[in-house]
C-alpha cells in the first residue's frame, strides 16, 4: 500500500469505530490485518489452504467463499 501501509494498518484507518469488518484471506500477508479485525471484534474468514491461522472461519477456496457470500446476501435481503 502507498506510504507504507500494510493491510493491519489499511483496516484501522479504513473501518469506522462502529463498523462491522469483514476480511478474507487467502494467504501469509494477510496474517496482520487478519489480527487488526479480530482485536475490533470482527469477522475473519480464511479461503483455501495457505489461510492465516489466526482466523475465525474457514473456507476451502474462493468458489466456497463466494458461495457463502451469496447464501449470507440472500438470507440478510429476503
Amino acid at each position: 500500500l502507498a506510504g507504507g501501509w500494510t493491510k493491519g494498518d489499511a483496516v484501522g484507518r479504513l473501518a469506522g469505530a462502529d463498523a462491522l469488518v469483514v476480511y478474507a484471506g487467502d494467504g501469509a500477508n494477510d496474517e496482520e490485518a487478519v489480527v487488526a479485525v479480530n482485536a475490533r471484534g470482527g469477522l475473519t474468514v480464511g479461503v483455501g489452504p495457505e489461510a492465516p491461522d489466526a482466523v475465525q472461519l474457514s473456507v476451502a477456496d474462493q468458489a466456497a467463499f463466494e458461495a457463502g457470500l451469496y447464501r449470507l446476501a440472500a438470507a440478510l435481503c429476503g
